[in-house]
Protein backbone atom coordinates (compact mmCIF):
# COMPACT_ATOMS: atom_id res chain seq x y z
CA UNK A 1 0.00 0.00 0.00
CA UNK A 2 1.34 3.34 -1.10
CA UNK A 3 1.98 6.46 1.75
CA UNK A 4 -0.62 8.27 -0.19
CA UNK A 5 -3.47 5.40 0.12
CA UNK A 6 -2.46 4.67 3.83
CA UNK A 7 -2.53 8.33 4.97
CA UNK A 8 -6.09 8.82 3.27
CA UNK A 9 -7.01 5.39 5.29
CA UNK A 10 -5.84 6.88 8.91
CA UNK A 11 -8.06 9.75 8.28
CA UNK A 12 -11.47 7.39 7.52
CA UNK A 13 -12.83 4.28 9.00
CA UNK A 14 -10.35 1.38 8.91
CA UNK A 15 -12.12 -1.72 8.69
CA UNK A 16 -10.67 -5.44 9.32
CA UNK A 17 -11.19 -5.60 5.71
CA UNK A 18 -8.70 -3.22 5.00
CA UNK A 19 -6.34 -5.11 7.73
CA UNK A 20 -6.83 -8.50 5.47
CA UNK A 21 -5.92 -6.60 2.30
CA UNK A 22 -2.93 -4.90 3.47
CA UNK A 23 -1.83 -8.50 5.17
CA UNK A 24 -2.83 -10.37 2.35
CA UNK A 25 -4.69 -12.56 4.16
CA UNK A 26 -8.97 -13.05 4.24
CA UNK A 27 -10.65 -11.32 6.72
CA UNK A 28 -12.22 -14.54 8.46
CA UNK A 29 -8.28 -14.93 9.11
CA UNK A 30 -8.01 -11.33 10.50
CA UNK A 31 -10.69 -12.27 12.98
CA UNK A 32 -9.25 -15.31 13.92
CA UNK A 33 -6.50 -13.57 14.97
CA UNK A 34 -8.16 -11.45 17.30
CA UNK A 35 -10.60 -13.61 18.40
CA UNK A 36 -9.02 -17.29 18.30
CA UNK A 37 -5.29 -16.57 17.65
CA UNK A 38 -4.66 -20.20 18.81
CA UNK A 39 -5.96 -21.49 15.36
CA UNK A 40 -3.69 -19.75 13.43
CA UNK A 41 0.09 -20.09 12.55
CA UNK A 42 2.71 -17.38 14.25
CA UNK A 43 3.55 -16.02 10.83
CA UNK A 44 0.42 -15.43 10.11
CA UNK A 45 -0.26 -13.76 13.41
CA UNK A 46 2.63 -11.65 12.95
CA UNK A 47 1.58 -10.44 9.56
CA UNK A 48 -1.71 -9.76 10.68
CA UNK A 49 -0.46 -8.03 13.40
CA UNK A 50 2.07 -5.77 11.91
CA UNK A 51 -0.90 -4.95 9.20
CA UNK A 52 -2.56 -3.78 12.42
CA UNK A 53 0.50 -1.39 13.50
CA UNK A 54 0.69 -0.15 9.82
CA UNK A 55 -2.49 1.24 9.07
CA UNK A 56 -3.88 2.15 12.87
CA UNK A 57 -6.37 -0.34 12.81
CA UNK A 58 -8.98 -0.66 16.34
CA UNK A 59 -11.25 -3.74 16.75
CA UNK A 60 -15.17 -2.44 16.89
CA UNK A 61 -15.64 -3.93 20.35
CA UNK A 62 -19.11 -3.38 20.12
CA UNK A 63 -19.47 -5.24 16.89
CA UNK A 64 -16.97 -7.96 18.11
CA UNK A 65 -19.95 -7.96 21.18
CA UNK A 66 -22.87 -8.75 18.76
CA UNK A 67 -21.01 -11.29 17.13
CA UNK A 68 -20.11 -12.91 20.29
CA UNK A 69 -22.76 -11.64 22.74
CA UNK A 70 -20.24 -10.23 24.88
CA UNK A 71 -19.14 -6.83 25.34
CA UNK A 72 -16.09 -7.50 28.02
CA UNK A 73 -17.01 -4.56 29.35
CA UNK A 74 -17.77 -4.84 33.21
CA UNK A 75 -19.25 -1.28 34.70
CA UNK A 76 -18.53 -0.17 38.27
CA UNK A 77 -21.03 2.25 40.49
CA UNK A 78 -19.48 4.87 42.71
CA UNK A 79 -21.03 6.76 45.18
CA UNK A 80 -18.08 10.34 44.00
CA UNK A 81 -15.27 9.51 42.45
CA UNK A 82 -13.83 11.39 45.15
CA UNK A 83 -14.65 8.55 47.44
CA UNK A 84 -10.45 7.11 47.89
CA UNK A 85 -11.96 4.13 50.16
CA UNK A 86 -12.66 2.19 46.98
CA UNK A 87 -9.59 3.19 45.25
CA UNK A 88 -7.10 -0.20 46.31
CA UNK A 89 -10.90 -2.03 45.73
CA UNK A 90 -11.43 -1.14 42.25
CA UNK A 91 -7.80 -0.71 41.38
CA UNK A 92 -7.64 -4.62 42.16
CA UNK A 93 -10.66 -5.69 40.54
CA UNK A 94 -9.28 -3.59 37.42
CA UNK A 95 -6.23 -5.85 37.42
CA UNK A 96 -7.62 -9.52 37.64
CA UNK A 97 -10.27 -8.45 34.94
CA UNK A 98 -8.10 -6.33 32.63
CA UNK A 99 -5.87 -9.87 32.77
CA UNK A 100 -8.59 -12.02 31.77
CA UNK A 101 -9.59 -9.28 28.73
CA UNK A 102 -12.17 -7.06 30.03
CA UNK A 103 -12.54 -3.54 30.40
CA UNK A 104 -13.70 -1.93 33.58
CA UNK A 105 -15.49 1.73 33.20
CA UNK A 106 -16.54 3.57 36.23
CA UNK A 107 -19.79 4.92 36.66
CA UNK A 108 -20.75 7.64 39.25
CA UNK A 109 -24.02 7.33 40.93
CA UNK A 110 -26.40 10.36 41.20
CA UNK A 111 -29.30 8.72 42.98
CA UNK A 112 -30.07 12.22 43.92
CA UNK A 113 -31.09 13.14 40.56
CA UNK A 114 -31.72 9.81 38.65
CA UNK A 115 -33.99 7.41 40.28
CA UNK A 116 -32.38 4.00 41.22
CA UNK A 117 -34.18 2.02 38.97
CA UNK A 118 -33.81 4.56 35.96
CA UNK A 119 -29.98 4.18 36.38
CA UNK A 120 -29.91 0.75 36.16
CA UNK A 121 -31.74 0.96 32.85
CA UNK A 122 -29.57 3.25 31.74
CA UNK A 123 -26.47 0.96 32.55
CA UNK A 124 -27.64 -2.10 31.07
CA UNK A 125 -28.49 -0.57 27.92
CA UNK A 126 -25.05 -0.40 27.16
CA UNK A 127 -25.49 -4.52 27.52
CA UNK A 128 -22.30 -5.09 29.91
CA UNK A 129 -21.12 -8.19 30.64
CA UNK A 130 -21.29 -7.65 34.41
CA UNK A 131 -21.74 -4.83 36.91
CA UNK A 132 -19.96 -4.31 40.07
CA UNK A 133 -22.01 -1.85 43.26
CA UNK A 134 -19.92 0.33 45.25
CA UNK A 135 -23.31 1.81 46.81
CA UNK A 136 -26.13 0.08 48.18
CA UNK A 137 -29.28 -0.35 46.05
CA UNK A 138 -32.40 -0.31 48.02
CA UNK A 139 -34.92 0.00 45.37
CA UNK A 140 -37.12 -2.96 45.03
CA UNK A 141 -38.02 -2.68 41.34
CA UNK A 142 -33.94 -2.17 40.82
CA UNK A 143 -33.22 -4.92 42.33
CA UNK A 144 -35.39 -7.04 40.74
CA UNK A 145 -34.54 -5.61 37.45
CA UNK A 146 -31.10 -7.12 38.07
CA UNK A 147 -31.97 -10.42 39.50
CA UNK A 148 -34.41 -10.81 36.16
CA UNK A 149 -31.10 -10.30 34.02
CA UNK A 150 -28.29 -13.11 33.70
CA UNK A 151 -26.12 -10.36 33.87
CA UNK A 152 -23.31 -11.39 36.60
CA UNK A 153 -23.38 -8.52 39.92
CA UNK A 154 -21.04 -8.60 42.49
CA UNK A 155 -22.23 -6.33 45.60
CA UNK A 156 -19.27 -4.87 47.48
CA UNK A 157 -18.24 -3.21 50.63
CA UNK A 158 -21.43 -4.93 51.90
CA UNK A 159 -22.59 -8.24 52.94
CA UNK A 160 -26.88 -9.74 52.69
CA UNK A 161 -27.76 -12.77 53.26
CA UNK A 162 -29.58 -12.34 50.45
CA UNK A 163 -27.68 -10.70 47.54
CA UNK A 164 -28.94 -9.54 44.15
CA UNK A 165 -26.17 -12.31 42.70
CA UNK A 166 -23.21 -12.42 44.41
CA UNK A 167 -21.37 -10.41 47.34
CA UNK A 168 -18.22 -9.56 49.17
CA UNK A 169 -17.27 -7.07 51.91
CA UNK A 170 -18.73 -6.85 55.58
CA UNK A 171 -21.59 -6.29 57.63
CA UNK A 172 -22.40 -2.65 58.41
CA UNK A 173 -24.55 -3.61 61.49
CA UNK A 174 -21.95 -5.44 62.55
CA UNK A 175 -19.58 -2.87 62.10
CA UNK A 176 -21.44 -0.72 64.11
CA UNK A 177 -22.17 -2.95 67.68
CA UNK A 178 -18.27 -3.02 66.94
CA UNK A 179 -17.28 0.47 67.33
CA UNK A 180 -19.28 0.90 70.30
CA UNK A 181 -17.91 -2.37 72.16
CA UNK A 182 -14.27 -0.91 71.40
CA UNK A 183 -15.42 2.24 73.08
CA UNK A 184 -17.12 0.93 75.92
CA UNK A 185 -14.55 -1.46 76.07
CA UNK A 186 -11.54 1.38 76.95
CA UNK A 187 -13.97 2.23 79.58
CA UNK A 188 -16.37 5.39 78.08
CA UNK A 189 -19.92 5.73 79.62
CA UNK A 190 -20.47 9.32 78.05
CA UNK A 191 -19.91 8.86 74.41
CA UNK A 192 -20.79 11.71 71.05
CA UNK A 193 -20.86 10.33 67.64
CA UNK A 194 -20.37 12.20 64.70
CA UNK A 195 -21.70 10.53 61.27
CA UNK A 196 -21.86 10.96 57.75
CA UNK A 197 -25.52 10.55 56.87
CA UNK A 198 -25.86 8.26 54.09
CA UNK A 199 -27.00 5.00 53.34
CA UNK A 200 -24.86 2.58 54.75
CA UNK A 201 -23.25 5.41 57.62
CA UNK A 202 -27.15 5.09 58.47
CA UNK A 203 -27.07 1.36 59.06
CA UNK A 204 -23.47 1.54 61.44
CA UNK A 205 -24.86 4.45 63.27
CA UNK A 206 -27.87 2.96 63.89
CA UNK A 207 -26.54 -0.38 65.54
CA UNK A 208 -23.52 1.98 67.18
CA UNK A 209 -26.05 3.96 68.73
CA UNK A 210 -28.20 1.19 69.93
CA UNK A 211 -25.74 -1.20 71.26
CA UNK A 212 -24.17 1.79 73.43
CA UNK A 213 -27.49 2.50 74.87
CA UNK A 214 -28.46 -1.19 75.56
CA UNK A 215 -24.99 -1.10 77.77
CA UNK A 216 -25.82 2.31 79.90
CA UNK A 217 -23.98 4.54 78.10
CA UNK A 218 -24.53 7.88 77.78
CA UNK A 219 -24.85 9.25 73.98
CA UNK A 220 -24.12 12.59 74.45
CA UNK A 221 -24.91 14.22 71.21
CA UNK A 222 -25.24 13.12 67.70
CA UNK A 223 -24.36 15.20 64.49
CA UNK A 224 -24.65 14.20 60.97
CA UNK A 225 -22.54 15.65 58.10
CA UNK A 226 -24.10 15.02 54.40
CA UNK A 227 -21.75 13.42 52.56
CA UNK A 228 -18.99 13.99 50.72
CA UNK A 229 -17.24 14.31 53.80
CA UNK A 230 -13.99 16.22 54.48
CA UNK A 231 -11.68 16.77 57.49
CA UNK A 232 -13.26 20.06 57.79
CA UNK A 233 -16.76 19.50 58.38
CA UNK A 234 -15.10 16.43 60.66
CA UNK A 235 -13.32 19.37 62.49
CA UNK A 236 -16.61 21.31 62.51
CA UNK A 237 -19.01 18.45 64.03
CA UNK A 238 -16.16 17.93 66.57
CA UNK A 239 -16.32 21.84 67.11
CA UNK A 240 -20.71 21.28 67.96
CA UNK A 241 -19.63 18.85 70.51
CA UNK A 242 -17.22 20.96 72.12
CA UNK A 243 -19.37 24.54 72.19
CA UNK A 244 -22.06 22.20 73.77
CA UNK A 245 -19.82 22.47 77.12
CA UNK A 246 -20.75 18.81 77.50
CA UNK A 247 -17.95 17.17 76.08
CA UNK A 248 -18.16 13.19 76.52
CA UNK A 249 -15.05 11.31 77.07
CA UNK A 250 -14.90 9.69 73.95
CA UNK A 251 -16.09 10.15 70.21
CA UNK A 252 -16.76 7.52 67.98
CA UNK A 253 -16.51 8.59 64.13
CA UNK A 254 -18.17 7.51 60.76
CA UNK A 255 -14.43 7.66 59.13
CA UNK A 256 -11.05 8.09 59.24
CA UNK A 257 -11.33 11.86 57.28
CA UNK A 258 -14.35 13.15 60.62
CA UNK A 259 -11.86 11.57 63.04
CA UNK A 260 -8.50 13.43 61.82
CA UNK A 261 -11.17 16.65 61.46
CA UNK A 262 -11.98 16.12 65.41
CA UNK A 263 -8.81 15.95 66.78
CA UNK A 264 -7.75 19.13 64.77
CA UNK A 265 -10.40 20.79 66.85
CA UNK A 266 -9.25 18.82 69.76
CA UNK A 267 -5.76 20.02 69.70
CA UNK A 268 -6.68 23.61 69.04
CA UNK A 269 -9.01 23.95 72.10
CA UNK A 270 -6.33 22.42 74.05
CA UNK A 271 -8.12 18.96 74.95
CA UNK A 272 -6.26 16.16 75.35
CA UNK A 273 -6.38 13.02 73.02
CA UNK A 274 -6.85 10.46 74.07
CA UNK A 275 -6.43 11.22 78.10
CA UNK A 276 -9.48 13.47 77.75
CA UNK A 277 -11.32 12.94 74.73
CA UNK A 278 -10.47 9.54 72.94
CA UNK A 279 -11.33 8.95 69.15
CA UNK A 280 -12.25 6.09 67.18
CA UNK A 281 -12.80 5.95 63.29
CA UNK A 282 -13.15 3.38 60.12
CA UNK A 283 -11.47 2.98 56.84
CA UNK A 284 -8.02 3.27 57.70
CA UNK A 285 -7.29 5.08 54.92
CA UNK A 286 -3.27 6.16 53.86
CA UNK A 287 -2.31 8.49 56.18
CA UNK A 288 -4.37 7.05 59.78
CA UNK A 289 -1.40 5.42 61.03
CA UNK A 290 1.16 8.39 59.89
CA UNK A 291 -0.82 11.26 61.88
CA UNK A 292 -0.06 12.32 64.91
CA UNK A 293 -1.48 10.93 67.31
CA UNK A 294 -2.38 7.93 65.05
CA UNK A 295 -5.97 7.06 64.77
CA UNK A 296 -7.61 4.63 65.69
CA UNK A 297 -9.53 2.73 63.54
CA UNK A 298 -11.66 0.06 62.27
CA UNK A 299 -10.06 -1.73 59.02
CA UNK A 300 -11.39 -4.04 56.07
CA UNK A 301 -9.56 -5.83 53.52
CA UNK A 302 -10.18 -3.28 50.87
CA UNK A 303 -8.04 -4.55 48.53
CA UNK A 304 -8.81 -8.48 48.88
CA UNK A 305 -12.85 -6.86 48.38
CA UNK A 306 -11.68 -6.54 44.81
CA UNK A 307 -9.03 -9.85 44.23
CA UNK A 308 -12.33 -11.75 45.00
CA UNK A 309 -15.50 -9.81 43.41
CA UNK A 310 -13.27 -10.24 40.43
CA UNK A 311 -12.84 -13.99 41.05
CA UNK A 312 -16.75 -14.27 41.75
CA UNK A 313 -17.41 -12.27 37.97
CA UNK A 314 -14.88 -14.66 36.67
CA UNK A 315 -16.54 -18.10 38.29
CA UNK A 316 -20.27 -16.22 36.60
CA UNK A 317 -19.11 -14.87 33.08
CA UNK A 318 -16.57 -17.60 32.56
CA UNK A 319 -17.31 -21.13 34.81
CA UNK A 320 -20.98 -21.61 35.48
CA UNK A 321 -21.21 -20.54 38.93
CA UNK A 322 -25.29 -20.16 39.49
CA UNK A 323 -26.46 -16.76 40.65
CA UNK A 324 -26.29 -16.20 44.95
CA UNK A 325 -24.04 -19.02 45.33
CA UNK A 326 -21.04 -16.60 45.87
CA UNK A 327 -21.26 -14.87 49.12
CA UNK A 328 -18.17 -13.95 51.26
CA UNK A 329 -17.92 -11.90 54.75
CA UNK A 330 -14.39 -10.82 55.05
CA UNK A 331 -15.02 -9.22 58.42
CA UNK A 332 -13.23 -5.93 59.90
CA UNK A 333 -10.29 -5.73 62.53
CA UNK A 334 -10.03 -2.59 65.04
CA UNK A 335 -6.34 -1.29 65.00
CA UNK A 336 -6.23 0.10 68.36
CA UNK A 337 -3.69 3.36 67.83
CA UNK A 338 -2.72 6.60 69.33
CA UNK A 339 -6.35 7.77 69.49
CA UNK A 340 -7.69 5.79 71.69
Amino acid sequence: MSRGENSEMAWGNVTLADVARTAGVSPITVSRVLNDPDKVKAKTQEKVKAAIREIGYVPNMLAGGLVSSKSKLVIVLVPSIAHRVFVNTIQNLTEQMSSAGYQVLLSQTFFENQSELEQIETILSRRPDAIVLTTPLFSVDARALLRARNTPVVEVWDYYDEPIDAVVGFSHTELGVAMAQAMIDKGHRRVGLIWVDDQRGSLRLAACEQHLLERGVEVTSVQRINPPVSVGEGRKAMQHLIDEDNIPTGVICSNDLITLGAVSALKASGIAVPSRVALIGFGDIDFAAHVSPSLSTFQVQSTDIGKIAAQMLLARLEKGAQRGTLKQNLGFQFEDRETS
